[in-house]
């Protein structure tokens, strides 16, 4: 499955240079475009996976739970799945 991951701040404008890694898509993060996205062929056989965002988990849960698109909002405590 593709997963595409959109990183933004509160009003929604994509944020650009930001490392992110999804568990099982390699040891190399994607780093985010002009648009904040970036996105990974996700391996369906992990049940359980992580969305690392600058180095930080911003997300850990049920494989079956990561939606095709994906998007990270920015807050004072790091990133928060919407």
């Amino acid at each position: 499955m593709i997963v595409k991951i959109k990183v933004q701040d509160d009003k929604g404008q994509g944020l650009e240079g930001l490392a992110v890694m999804l568990t099982g898509c390699g040891s190399h993060p994607a780093i985010t475009g002009a648009n904040g996205l970036v996105q990974f062929l996700k391996d369906d056989g992990i049940p359980t996976v992580t969305v690392t965002i600058g180095g930080t988990a911003a997300w850990t849960g049920p494989s079956a739970e990561l939606r095709a698109d994906e998007v990270f909002e920015k807050t004072d405590s790091g990133f928060a799945r919407r």
